[in-house]
């Protein structure tokens, strides 16, 4: 069975990814800072970013996956997709602006969370009815 939705959302999702790592990769060039943070607020700031989304978005897509394997309508697959990719965008997105966009951090923390609670709800359902 392939996994459609679940791969478009890992593929958007793994663009992001590239794109948090370059941010860390070039700062750390640009100012020559090698390991750790070197006390750099701002290279911090990027590590936090990057490292956030890889502690958040693998989660998601397991998550994703195992509902588009239970059977789950392509829409509702979908839009779960949609929930995680938007949720981390703006996740990232508030890391990015200067200053930190609190709005954008606090509904892309939402809508991760949102995403997990109706995946993992729509699993126990699936599994015990």
């Amino acid at each position: 069975m392939a996994l459609f939705a679940t791969s478009l959302t890992a593929a958007l999702l793994a663009c992001l990814y590239i794109y948090l790592s370059l941010r860390v990769v070039a700062y750390r060039k640009t100012e020559r800072i090698n390991f750790g943070d070197g006390q750099d607020k701002e290279l911090l700031r990027r590590m936090r970013a990057h490292g956030n989304f890889a502690e958040y978005a693998p989660f998601g897509v397991i998550l994703l996956a195992l509902v588009e394997l239970s059977g789950a309508p392509l829409i509702a697959v979908a839009a779960l997709g949609a929930l995680l990719v938007f949720g981390r965008l703006l996740h990232a997105y508030s890391f990015v602006h200067v200053p930190m966009n609190f709005v954008a951090r606090t509904w892309g923390m939402l809508l991760t969370f949102i995403m997990y609670g109706l995946a993992a709800l729509g699993l126990v359902a699936h599994l015990l009815l």
